[in-house]
């Protein structure tokens, strides 16, 4: 890893101005659009588990899941846990 670093830096150094500003650039331009991808896969991992747990909900037959006050949320997830 760090063999690889000190090459990068060499030859980044040997690079003029505009040259590293141009691969800046490029390299900016595609971590945009990874980020995007991410960010769309993470979307759509977050409707799916919203759809599982409605469904979830539906089998369960729990309704006003979403009304519950936080300590009542936490004293079902406690009780939950201590079953086991």
């Amino acid at each position: 890893m760090y063999i690889k670093e000190l090459e990068e830096r060499t030859k980044n150094a040997a690079q003029s101005e505009s040259e590293r500003n141009q691969t800046l650039i490029r390299e900016a331009a595609e971590l945009r659009g990874a980020a995007l991808k991410v960010r769309s896969q993470i979307l759509k991992i977050s409707v799916a588990l919203n759809c599982i747990g409605a469904e979830v909900g539906r089998i369960l037959n729990v309704q006003g899941a979403e009304e519950l006050e936080p300590d009542e949320e936490m004293d079902e997830y406690e009780g939950s846990d201590s079953g086991e």
